[in-house]
């Protein structure tokens, strides 16, 4: 029991190896000048966001994962996002107003639809992040990303779920007779 219990912490940071956690953990970076990329906050602000490094943020993952990116603090900037050098799309273009602020509450600016944010599912295996900025009305800010885990249904509740809707239309059928 004892070497099964040691094998399993072992094997556990096997799911997600490198510097960045598949945990939920929100990571600040910090940009200048649209066409510029991001680098990595030196610093993070517990318990809103830790400090990944400087890019490219890697990561191994066994399964899918979701990763999100947010603008912070005041709206107005977009990015694009590259997993392995390749893009994997563009934050929406926000229009810039001053006095609109999500501040450094990356959940809040996830949230908040006036602040430019977007989510990817990554599928298994290797990947490594860079995010080049492409709007920024300030000329430099800081954003925000995470990974964390898919909610990806299981085949035993998709069963549920459909026999279901089967009862459902069944009762239906039987009211109309």
């Amino acid at each position: 029991m004892r070497l099964l219990m040691i094998s399993l912490l072992l094997l556990a940071p096997l799911a997600i190896a490198g510097p960045i956690n598949g945990d939920g953990t929100w990571y600040c970076f910090n940009f200048s000048e649209p066409g510029s990329f991001a680098t990595g906050c030196t610093t993070g602000w517990e318990p809103y966001y830790s400090a990944p490094g400087d890019a490219p943020w890697t990561f191994e993952t066994a399964g899918p994962i979701v990763l999100a990116v947010t603008d912070g603090y005041l709206q107005g900037d977009n990015f694009e996002v590259f997993d392995n050098g390749s893009s994997l799309g563009v934050t929406p273009a926000v229009l810039e107003d001053v006095d609109h602020s999500c501040a450094a509450n990356p959940d809040l600016c996830l949230g908040d639809p006036l602040m430019s944010h977007r989510e990817w599912i990554l599928e298994a295996g290797s990947h490594s992040l860079t995010i080049q900025v492409l709007t920024s009305p300030f000329g430099s800010g800081d954003a925000f990303f995470r990974v964390g885990d898919a909610d990806v249904p299981e085949p035993g509740s998709l069963l549920m779920l459909a026999a279901g809707l089967l009862g459902l239309g069944l009762a239906r059928k039987r009211m109309l007779r």
